[in-house]
């Protein structure tokens, strides 16, 4: 297993790399030239968009395997991060999990279940902080580092003034508190790394497709132009910008 020669570029990770905004984000770093990209995902040999990537940046690319809901998956790709790099300067965490398969938005009290509850947490909560958990040596190792994930704007408690999506609100808010105290955390002890959790703004991607309806057009953003804002955006802050909720544009989102 080849080491990254990280002196020759800086290292990024995307985690939900295989599609949508990840896939979007991986696209980007590419094409800027000097970064050498991890792409994450649970199936790589099953990712074609990145096989094909792959084979155009076969010195810029590597693909990893990733569940970031499973204990063993984590830990076995920690190793795989520590194999190929010495330092991880960039994580863009775009794991999440709005409907699915007998599994949609609760429009109402009576639509709760215990399952879906534990499904929307573990993609839209858990995920965020046990990635971070999994990298922090890394990012400790570089100079400036940055772990952002996305998070939403619905997730914001004092933003709801609609209710309903109970489950995916409150995973949304339980990840922003988790990655808020993770700033204060490494403020003190990898103070080189600045956590950023953002909304991306609604994107024409499979999570959003079912709820597109009534989004006006100039509302619904490409995940090209919604990777190109965030990537620049999260490149613009530092350390001491670390624990902020952003809009991909730079608004700040109240908690």
């Amino acid at each position: 297993m080849e080491l990254i020669k990280s002196n020759t570029s800086r290292v990024a990770l995307v985690a939900g790399a295989s599609r949508g905004i990840g896939l979007a984000l991986v696209n980007e770093l590419l094409m800027q030239g000097d970064w050498h990209v991890l792409a994450a995902c649970r199936q790589p040999d099953q990712a074609q968009s990145l096989i094909n990537l792959r084979k155009e940046y076969v010195d810029q690319l590597t693909l990893l395997s990733l569940d970031a809901t499973d204990e063993q998956s984590l830990a076995n790709f920690k190793q795989q991060c520590l194999q190929h790099c010495q330092h991880i300067d960039l994580v863009f965490n775009t794991i999440g999990l709005l409907h699915g398969p007998d599994l949609k938005p609760e429009k109402s009290l009576r639509q709760m279940r215990l399952a879906n509850l534990h499904s929307i947490f573990a993609a839209n909560a858990f995920a965020p902080i046990l990635l971070a958990q999994s990298v922090s040596a890394l990012l400790a190792k570089s100079s400036q580092s940055w772990f952002v994930s996305l998070s939403a704007r619905v997730g914001s408690i004092s933003d709801n003034q609609l209710g309903g999506w109970y489950s995916y609100r409150a995973a949304k808010a339980a990840q922003n508190q988790l990655l808020k105290t993770l700033s204060i955390e490494w403020a003190r002890t990898q103070p080189n790394t600045c956590v950023l959790v953002m909304h991306p703004g609604t994107t024409d991607t499979d999570l959003s497709k079912p709820f597109q309806r009534n989004v006006p057009e100039s509302k619904l953003f490409s995940a090209k132009f919604v990777a190109t804002s965030l990537l620049a955006l999260t490149l613009s802050k530092n350390s001491l910008d670390s624990g902020q909720f952003l809009a991909w544009n730079g608004e700040l989102i109240s908690w």
